[in-house]
């Protein structure tokens, strides 16, 4: 069955079927549809005749669900009927089994996929596979099981893969000129694979050091003028990825039409909030401050600076003040004594200056503008203050804020969507 199957309501209104991710589910949105009413209820699933079959119980919905996964089909309709009405459309996406996606069991890592994407990633002649079971999903998938069990770093093909095909392989994805020209399934099976790097930065970025590597891919995502972003910048935001988040001042409700929407990178920035991106983000800065300086200080710093640099468009700029007001001026202490000293390469360095400059600039920060570009034009001796604004006090820690969260107008089917889980999509190859 396809996604495109849209429901038929009896006000006569086509709206997408809702992703229902099991029988439990299922149940929640029949006793939703019938507690004001006394009729009885019937689920319908729909085979691969289009004939629809009666389901009862879990065991029934399961045994359906095994079946039409033993015969490759990718998804099943639901249907729920209140009386003779039809009230509900739903979608069930069947999702392969471990063995089917050749998910490693173990802690081990797939070194036939590593050399799969190693003859085909690191070439002239590229093409990369955004399937989920092929060679990048299921690297992706496994340093994610890595990362969970705190062993991404002492994996060695798993840093192979972070260090060198991870970078190369989504940089292709997303900033070449024939995104343009792929079709929609391989934007789809890009659009899989772009959430499955976001859960790996999410997941190792809950403990230090600082994933540099892995911070500077998730920038090139998280940047409007990509290729990938100017394709789908007119999208809206998914309808089947609806996340609970802590935080919902962070990005933009309303946009000017003729900058876009991007629907598809707020989602990925959603994706990346609802697990703790941003409170794990601010740990970093305070893991760095807590730590003497290194060789690697500035460029811990600068990849952390520039994961939001370049989709300001995107996000609310008094509210990225608040919380990173005091990372952006221990950044700024940061370099201005590490120039000062000559702690560090200049490269990395002026790197580090070029990211200050065009967040603050971006983001509205003017007081810490003028404490960079001030101070760089002048000899510092120490007499010199360090900003020309004092550094405390400082904002308040985001624990300590009370946000107060915007009401939403949603309809039923808004509401039945509330906990639904991200949508599988259909995936092909990129290319050259």
């Amino acid at each position: 069955m396809s996604s495109n199957q849209v429901n038929t309501m009896s006000d006569n209104t086509e709206r997408p079927p809702v992703e229902v991710t099991d029988w439990n589910e299922l149940i929640q949105y029949v006793q939703y549809l019938c507690r004001n009413t006394d009729k009885k209820f019937k689920i319908c699933m729909v085979d691969e005749e289009q004939e629809e079959i009666r389901i009862e119980n879990k065991d029934e919905f399961d045994t359906n669900v095994k079946y039409a996964r033993d015969h490759g089909l990718k998804s099943l309709i639901l249907i729920i009927y209140i009386g003779d009405e039809r009230k509900f459309d739903g979608i069930y996406h069947i999702r392969k089994s471990k063995e089917e996606l050749n998910i490693p069991k173990t802690s081990g890592f797939p070194l036939d996929k590593l050399q799969n994407l190693r003859g085909n990633v690191l070439v002239d002649k590229w093409y990369i596979p955004v399937k989920s079971e092929e060679a990048l999903g299921v690297c992706l998938t496994a340093a994610i099981k890595l990362a969970q069990e705190g062993k991404l770093d002492t994996n060695v093909e798993c840093k192979q893969f972070i260090e060198t095909i991870v970078p190369e392989a989504f940089r292709k994805l997303q900033t070449t000129q024939s995104v343009f020209s792929w079709p929609r399934e391989v934007q789809y099976g890009t659009f899989d694979m772009i959430e499955l790097l976001i859960d790996l930065v999410g997941t190792r970025l809950r403990y230090p050091p600082v994933p540099i590597t892995l911070l500077n891919t998730l920038a090139i995502t998280f940047d409007t003028n990509t290729t990938f972003s100017q394709k789908h910048k007119d999208e809206q935001l998914p309808t089947r990825r609806i996340y609970k988040l802590d935080d919902e001042e962070f990005l933009r409700k309303s946009f000017n039409n003729k900058t876009g929407t991007y629907g598809w990178l707020r989602s990925f920035i959603q994706r990346f909030i609802a697990q703790n991106g941003l409170k794990n983000l601010r740990a970093q800065f305070e893991y760095i401050n807590n730590s003497k300086s290194t060789t690697t200080t500035a460029m811990e710093y600068n990849c952390l600076l520039k994961l939001f640099s370049k989709c300001y468009q995107c996000i609310e700029g008094r509210h990225f003040r608040l919380l990173f007001t005091r990372s952006i001026r221990q950044a700024i202490k940061y370099f201005l004594d590490a120039k000062k000293h000559k702690d560090e390469s200049s490269t990395h360095l002026n790197e580090l200056n070029e990211t200050l400059i065009e967040l603050c600039f971006n983001y509205e920060m003017n007081d810490e503008v003028n404490a960079i570009l001030e101070l760089l034009t002048v000899p510092i001796n120490d007499d010199t203050p360090l900003l020309s604004t004092p550094i405390a006090p400082l904002i308040m820690p985001l624990e300590q804020l009370t946000i107060t969260k915007k009401s939403k107008s949603q309809d039923n089917d808004e509401r039945l969507a509330e906990d639904m889980n991200s949508l599988t999509m259909n995936n092909g190859d990129a290319r050259a």
